[in-house]
């Protein structure tokens, strides 16, 4: 039984070493095992190379792709802008374009560079890879062939590997110098790029919600807007200093019709447009539009007579000018309605001064803009226009230096009825009469104020006065008592008030 053993033992080994060969250690096998383990680190690193490098490829193939979109569907959009903004579009197509084109040469570089480099290492590093492999338990080749392959590797690794990089250097470079030379060609693009910081400081004054100028009276726009109301509302303002800087020379301005269209788009986004976008036609005729549109028009009907009855009283145009300068310089109206109807006629003057070129002197102008302010019938029309050419002729000297409303800088007591001292001084024979028993407070010539100084007599306010002036703004609180600005003017009665003399 132990010899039959034995002899299957013997036959057994003998069958291993058949199949096997023998695994005798020599010089070659050592060496195998000695760099098998670095070669297999070799090749693992350089797949997982290829595999981020085609990652890299795919991506930018997909940056390509999505350039061409964009760029497709903003030229599609070319179609619906205004005309004013094709132009930018038309850049930001372009720019796409040359981005896309960029791109796919820098993609280009980067697969001939990395991934033709990288299969060459691969196939390379398979070669040793499977030399050694043969080697490992059978000596098949040489000491000196081993060596010189894992050698030869070596080098082929770190020269490919250069080139990758240098590739990789050269695409990058390569792609820089095309963007600059683009730049370089297109400095209005350098331009826009320095752009960026005050556009997002404007975009944080982009409101949704404007100021609404529908509907509104001048005064609560100028409310709106945080304005005093000896100014004119921003867009009012804003289309009144385009049309002097740019357009007193156009013909017909005021009288040429512009878009229906355009027009009722501006008025109703007043305060949120870019007015220097909009042609001289749009822009006054939303002007002419907004002013009448006021609610009331800018003069209603008896406001309009008390104009024309103050112009008719004077004789000479000295007169005129002066009547009229009394009559707007009061409290006859709110005090904004009268610094819009200045800012019109001062403009309409400058445009009229320039008559030979526009072919609007002031009879024309007149024509443009009475009916646009005042509420009246078409009998009447032809002594407003008379009135209103007068009014843009003598623009400078009737609004030139004069002060609408209250002065703004100097307060005095403002009590709603006259003063009345707490007691009364024993009268004098150099004293003012005092009030007898039957006698407003008012009628006496003059009463002792708080401050020392004799107050200016008021008037009496007649109940049935038919302009009974009505206060516009709260009066400001300072400490226990309301002031106004400067002296506190006198009450017209309607006889003074008609023929102009109000002071």
């Amino acid at each position: 039984m132990d010899k039959v053993t034995g002899m299957m033992d013997s036959i057994k080994a003998k069958t291993e070493r058949a199949m096997n060969g023998e695994k005798t250690e020599t010089p070659e096998t050592e060496y195998v095992a000695l760099h098998m383990k670095s070669i297999d680190d070799l090749e693992t690193f350089f797949k997982k190379h290829k595999t981020y490098t085609n990652k890299i490829i795919d991506s930018f193939a997909t940056i390509i792709e999505q350039l061409g979109n964009l760029a497709e569907l903003d030229r599609t959009r070319l179609s619906t802008l205004p005309q004013n903004q094709k132009a930018k579009q038309a850049i930001s197509v372009n720019f796409l374009l040359f981005s896309q084109g960029s791109f796919q040469v820098l993609k280009d570089e980067l697969v001939r560079g990395y991934t033709c480099e990288v299969d060459a290492i691969l196939c390379e590093i398979g070669d040793v890879k499977g030399t050694f492999q043969k080697n490992q338990r059978k000596t098949m080749d040489n000491l000196e062939t081993l060596v010189t392959m894992k050698y030869q590797l070596g080098n082929l690794v770190e020269k490919r590997n250069r080139v990758m990089q240098d590739f990789q250097y050269k695409a990058l470079n390569s792609f820089n110098n095309t963007v600059s030379m683009y730049f370089n060609g297109n400095g209005h693009l350098i331009e826009a790029a320095e752009e960026i910081e005050p556009t997002e400081s404007e975009i944080q004054n982009i409101h949704l919600r404007g100021v609404s100028y529908v509907g509104k009276t001048v005064g609560e726009i100028l409310d709106s807007e945080k304005r005093k109301h000896y100014e004119l509302p921003k867009a009012i303002e804003e289309i009144i200093k385009i049309v002097r800087d740019n357009y007193l020379e156009r013909e017909g301005v005021f009288r040429t019709a512009a878009s229906l269209k355009e027009v009722d788009e501006l008025y109703h986004r007043l305060s949120v447009s870019k007015l220097a976008d909009f042609s001289c036609e749009t822009l006054v005729s939303t002007l002419k539009r907004f002013v009448r549109e006021l609610p009331g028009m800018l003069f209603c009907n008896s406001l309009a007579k008390d104009m024309l009855t103050t112009y008719r009283s004077r004789g000479t145009d000295e007169e005129k000018i002066s009547a009229l300068r009394k009559l707007f310089s009061g409290k006859w109206v709110p005090e904004e309605k009268i610094v819009l109807f200045k800012a019109i006629c001062l403009l309409c003057s400058d445009i009229s001064s320039r008559s030979d070129v526009n072919l609007m002197n002031n009879k024309n102008l007149s024509v443009c803009w009475t009916p646009t302010m005042f509420a009246v019938g078409n009998d009447d029309l032809s002594s407003y226009l008379e009135m209103m050419t007068f009014i843009i002729q003598e623009a400078r000297p009737i609004f030139n230096d004069l002060k609408i409303g209250a002065p703004k800088h100097e307060y005095v007591m403002a009590p709603s009825v006259p003063y009345v001292p707490m007691s009364v001084p024993i009268p004098s024979p150099n004293s003012p009469r005092s009030c007898g028993s039957g006698d407003s407070p008012s009628s006496a010539k003059e009463d002792h104020s708080v401050f020392g100084g004799a107050r200016e007599k008021v008037p009496t306010r007649d109940p049935m006065q038919r302009y009974q002036v009505k206060p516009q703004r709260p009066t400001t609180l300072v400490g226990n008592a309301f002031l106004l600005k400067r002296k506190v003017p006198k009450e017209p009665t309607n006889e003074s008030f008609l023929l102009g003399e109000v002071n």
